[in-house]
């Protein structure tokens, strides 16, 4: 697998599937109303890229295989100074839906990690919907560990 720096064209299809995704997770999760889901999702995205491909600190790239002629999924990243240290987050990873199941993950996974140590990064963060329990799996599956968690309770 490579990471192939992500083109303008692609970054525009990716931006409104994410946006869509986004706001279907956090609807899934109870935290936001359906109404409303589209309209913030595109919000908190547009301040987390305020420059688009070009935002400062974030990195997002198309995963390619050999043998495919279009990319097999998405890998978005970033890295922060915290304490003098550089640490790392992975905002999405995303493999083509006819494609999961088959390792492709893991091996992006490996990736992000070959690409944050490339950056002199310490660790690597992310964050996990509660319902996506295959996603879940896999992180811990390849030594990620929790280290918050958020509970709600709907008392209606």
């Amino acid at each position: 697998m490579n990471l192939k720096p992500m083109s303008r064209a692609s970054f525009e299809l990716y931006l409104e599937r994410l946006i869509v995704e986004f706001a279907e997770d956090k609807v899934g999760a109870g935290n936001w109303s359906e109404e409303a889901a589209l309209t913030r999702s595109r919000d908190e995205i547009t301040k987390l890229l305020t420059d688009g491909l070009s935002t400062p600190g974030h990195a997002l790239f198309d995963l390619t295989l050999p043998d495919e002629k279009e990319a097999v999924g998405v890998l978005w990243l970033s890295s922060i100074e915290d304490n003098g240290a550089r640490q790392g987050f992975i905002y999405d990873v995303w493999i083509r839906p006819d494609l999961r199941r088959k390792g492709l993950g893991t091996t992006a996974m490996m990736e992000a990690e070959r690409w944050a140590r490339s950056q002199g990064l310490t660790s690597l963060g992310l964050h996990v919907f509660g319902h996506n329990q295959a996603a879940l799996a896999l992180y811990e599956k390849l030594g990620y560990v929790i280290t918050n968690i958020n509970m709600t309770k709907q008392l209606s």
